[in-house]
């Protein structure tokens, strides 16, 4: 039984989009969307920049600790979270568990899945391979 204090809003949406999303969600459209949006509400609102461009919510301290560091690297608080923005988009960067992780170009997953397996440092295990290396 619907609630009595409800409105009726038409969505529009592409048939085969609604399709998929069909497909993917557990429930009805009606009950998905309704819980999308009460969580949204629960969320806090996005901030908007204010008039430096600066998001009010990076705090003043860790903002100038950021300028700083960029200045060291040679460019400023733009360009900073501009590199990091295209290293988290082009998969360079990763956040994992609070954490900004950098990712190898080269496929490690194999010479992890050895270490573990072994019970091998993986430092170590590197270190020996790069000795090796240096005697051939």
């Amino acid at each position: 039984m619907p609630k009595l204090n409800t409105t009726v809003k038409s969505v529009r949406i592409d048939n085969d989009t609604l399709s998929e999303l069909e497909n993917r969600i557990d429930g009805t459209f009606n009950s998905w969307l309704n819980g999308v949006i009460e969580e949204y509400l629960k969320s806090e609102k996005p901030k908007k920049p204010d008039s430096t461009g600066v998001y009010p919510t990076i705090d003043k301290p860790i903002a100038d600790n950021l300028s700083r560091m960029a200045v060291f690297m040679g460019t400023d608080l733009s360009g900073l979270v501009s590199a990091l923005n295209d290293g988290l988009e082009d998969g360079s960067l990763s956040y994992e568990k609070g954490r900004l992780i950098g990712q190898s170009e080269l496929k490690m997953d194999r010479f992890y899945e050895i270490c573990h397996d072994r019970n091998l440092d993986r430092q170590k295990a590197f270190d020996r391979l790069v000795n090796m290396l240096e005697r051939s």
